[in-house]
């Protein structure tokens, strides 16, 4: 039996699993028959022609796929998506890319995961991406570079660190942990100790530190990039009175911890400490308030840095200290 779309195909399909299941790889004569299904007013036929596309695996497709991406139905485009990974090759990544801009957070997963199927040729197109003007498509590359595991990557994404939007960094931040490579060791620090903390980005750090510190070019252990974190002091913005101190306790353990350690590691977290800001929360309250603002002091943490770095006598800060130096 031939596949069913080719010759005098018909858009009312009355068994569309049945039509895509008899649609064997390289019978090219259903292809024609199937782009003009891609525009069918059934979403169940655009759908299963995309499907029976990937089947069939033929170049001739990639174009009416690559417009699918825009189907209103996300089926069809899900299903697209996985057609043009399969037959369109480096072609599809600019059309995969377009669609990190799609308002469905699905679609958007959907188009992250084909262009990690694509690979590494889609390195080039998604560094450029890293500087694209919608928040959405910056995210999406970045995570999607640290998935794909380039070492290119690596320079362009330490330049995200410095995004303002925060989702954008945290997706920075886990691409670098996943790379592996240690140069993202001081940037990533930079961001923990300068800005105030977010629970999600900072959960994102510590997984990315932690990470970076087992790396075999790496001059910190995970020992001390334990303490650097702790020291950190604001992974959460649940701050009552009661975590406050916690926090304060927590941070001042793992200062005392690092003072005892006279590394040029040490010296450079304790510069950080040393400039570490105030964390102010604003909470929304009912009316007439409309909202509270917590303030969380660190001059005490800031103070223990600055002594003990005068005991140092007052060492510069050297970024390439957390790398080991080669044999």
């Amino acid at each position: 039996m031939g596949c069913p779309f080719n010759g005098s195909f018909s858009t009312r399909i009355v068994d569309p699993f049945l039509e895509t299941a008899t649609c064997k790889i390289g019978d090219s004569s259903a292809v024609e028959p199937l782009i003009k299904a891609l525009k069918d007013k059934y979403y169940g036929v655009r759908r299963e022609a995309a499907n029976a596309l990937v089947n069939i695996g033929d170049a001739r497709a990639v174009e009416p796929l690559i417009k699918a991406l825009k189907d209103k139905d996300k089926d069809v485009r899900e299903r697209a998506a996985r057609a043009l990974v399969k037959i369109g090759g480096v072609k599809a990544v600019e059309p995969f890319i377009k669609a990190l801009k799609d308002k469905d957070i699905y679609a958007r997963y959907e188009a992250m995961g084909a262009i990690c199927k694509i690979g590494k040729p889609a390195v080039e197109p998604l560094l450029e991406a890293l500087v694209d003007e919608d928040c959405n498509v910056r995210q999406g590359a970045a995570k999607v570079l640290g998935n794909i595991g380039d070492i290119r990557a690596v320079e362009p994404l330490i330049k995200v660190l410095k995004n303002k939007d925060p989702y954008v960094t945290s997706s920075a931040v886990y691409a670098l942990g996943v790379l592996g490579d240690a140069r993202a060791i001081a940037p990533i620090l930079d961001v923990l100790f300068s800005e105030p903390g977010d629970f999600g980005k900072d959960s994102d750090i510590v997984c990315a530190l932690l990470k970076l510190a087992s790396t075999s070019d790496s001059a910190i252990s995970r020992k001390t990039m334990r303490d650097a974190i702790d020291a950190a002091g604001h992974d959460s913005p649940n701050y009552s009175n009661g975590v406050e101190r916690y926090r304060k306790r927590k941070s001042n353990a793992a200062i005392r911890r690092l003072c005892s350690d006279k590394s040029s590691v040490v010296n450079n977290l304790l510069i950080l400490i040393s400039r570490k800001e105030d964390v102010v929360y604003e909470e929304s309250v009912p009316e007439p308030y409309n909202y509270i603002e917590y303030r969380v002091n660190f001059e005490e943490q800031r103070q223990m840095a600055i002594d003990e770095l005068e005991r140092r006598g007052s060492p510069s800060y050297d970024p390439s200290a957390f790398l080991k130096s080669p044999e």
